[in-house]
């Protein structure tokens, strides 16, 4: 072999080993920020289900049904989701999807078991799923309307927003 052969085959090695460090360096960012969403969303769990099982969380809850300015709002979301024949709403909690949309259409998800309780304890007839924003669980374009209201403020980092408004987004159908 030539030192030029010699030399190229070495620059292909080189360029080979490279490329892997490179590959291993993505794969473990990519490992750090599961471990980091996993934590999270473990720590947002614990904190909502203890949040909405707390007498302050019965007393929003009630604030929600009287007050109205969260009236308005609701009649607000009901126009915007009058015409849609499926509708999710990501971060629902205990009470603002039933009054939004009140059928067998509409889908609640939220990260809190007792949030999702709530909502169907006071009567609410259409489908709950416990799912994390940045992980939902539905097929592309499942979905006429997405609704999020007061659920993106408790992302923790601006990759988990653009995540979940990602996740919202491939669920609408366009």
């Amino acid at each position: 072999m030539t030192w030029n052969a010699h030399s190229g085959r070495l620059m292909e090695v080189r360029s080979l080993v490279i490329k892997f460090l490179k590959d291993l360096v993505s794969l473990s960012r990519r490992k750090a920020i599961r471990r980091k969403f996993a934590t999270n969303m473990l720590k947002q769990l614990e904190f909502y289900d203890s949040a909405w099982n707390s007498a302050h969380a019965r007393v929003f809850y009630e604030l929600q049904r009287t007050d109205e300015s969260w009236q308005e709002l609701f009649k607000t979301l009901r126009c915007l989701c009058q015409r849609s024949e499926t509708v999710l709403d990501v971060g629902c909690g205990p009470y603002e999807l039933m009054s939004v949309r009140n059928d067998s259409t509409a889908v609640g998800v939220d990260l809190s078991k007792a949030a999702l309780a709530m909502l169907r304890k006071g009567g609410f007839l259409g489908h709950v799923v416990q799912a994390s924003s940045l992980e939902l669980p539905f097929k592309q374009n499942s979905f006429d309307s997405v609704i999020c209201n007061q659920m993106i403020e408790h992302l923790t980092t601006v990759e988990f927003v653009k995540q979940a408004i990602g996740e919202m987004r491939e669920c609408q159908a366009t």
